[in-house]
């Protein structure tokens, strides 16, 4: 009795998480690869380029080159799955496709490779948690939630009693995970152009001026289009997912809008540099060179701003 009770319920636990994927068993292992990987692409590919190609890197501190390199392994994760994952996602949403049907290739579904693209981008947020120094508590906390609920998305498949909810939360966080990629590639691409011309102050004020406006239309547009899915299928969610989903969508969003204040502040801060590069260039020069340095928050000789350092670690 007991035996045949446990077989039924194995049953339909393989059936469950068959819905996504036959690789939902295996995900921590895809996991493990993916992390592995993000590792072996950091310090055989990435690190080495950077440091030959990058004349600026030997002027930063250690947390600074973390903090660049991970910028470097971010945008590179993204490009690789705005490549691989826009598509089969968008297909899939729009119902075109279900996670069932072959991509490509009998034995590869959708949902298989979307499996894939979920692992490695909790690898992603993974890695910058154990690899930057400094991670500031706003930061940690869209990292730690992303990979919670990207992985929770996966394994709810193998749980029969929030099968509804399963499907509903895989949506969710594909659409927001679009969004993620789309919308969060451009601070990656904004900080690594100032570490790598850091005394251009008028082009780094127009990037990261257009950075913050793209953060905050992005997350706009994120929150209408994910609250109205939501509530257009509430009677669907379990009263468990009616108060974590929108919670942890709505700290994501906060954790956004707070990134894009930051690269305006950052923009701010190299406006007033080129206007005060502009100002001493037509007065006579009694200071020397460099002599910005001995005011708290301006910029040195070398272009690098304290302040902008500080702020960068919020950055999600």
């Amino acid at each position: 009795m007991v035996l045949t009770e446990l077989d039924e319920s194995l049953g339909k636990i393989d059936h469950d998480y068959k819905r996504l994927s036959k690789l939902v068993p295996y995900s921590g292992l895809i996991l493990t690869i993916c992390c592995v990987v993000v590792f072996l692409v950091r310090v055989y590919i990435l690190e080495p380029l950077v440091i030959r190609f990058t004349k600026q890197y030997k002027h930063l501190d250690q947390a600074q080159r973390r903090s660049f390199i991970n910028h470097y392994v971010a945008a590179t994760i993204k490009l690789t799955l705005i490549v691989v994952a826009v598509y089969p996602a968008i297909v899939v949403l729009s119902g075109h496709r279900s996670l069932q049907s072959s991509f490509g290739s009998r034995n590869v579904t959708y949902g298989d490779v979307l499996v894939c693209v979920f692992e490695l981008f909790t690898s992603m947020y993974i890695f910058e948690l154990f690899y930057r120094e400094k991670v500031s508590y706003i930061s940690a906390a869209h990292h730690i939630g992303a990979v919670i609920i990207t992985q929770t998305a996966t394994v709810l498949f193998q749980d029969p009693k929030h099968r509804r909810d399963a499907e509903l939360e895989f949506m969710l966080c594909l659409l927001c995970g679009i969004f993620d990629i789309l919308a969060e590639l451009w601070p990656h691409l904004a900080v690594i152009t100032y570490r790598t011309w850091p005394k251009k102050h008028v082009l780094l004020a127009d990037i990261f001026l257009a950075t913050a406006i793209l953060e905050v239309i992005g997350t706009v547009v994120e929150i209408i289009t994910v609250f109205s899915i939501f509530f257009s299928v509430w009677k669907e969610w379990t009263l468990d997912f009616k108060i974590l989903t929108p919670t942890l969508h709505l700290l994501f969003s906060c954790a956004q809008l707070w990134g894009a204040r930051v690269f305006w502040l950052m923009s701010q801060q190299h406006r007033k540099a080129a206007d005060d590069a502009l100002a001493e260039r037509s007065e006579p020069k009694d200071a020397e060179p460099g002599s910005y340095d001995s005011r708290p928050g301006e910029y040195r000789a070398d272009g690098l701003n304290q302040d902008d350092s500080d702020q960068e670690n919020t950055i999600i």
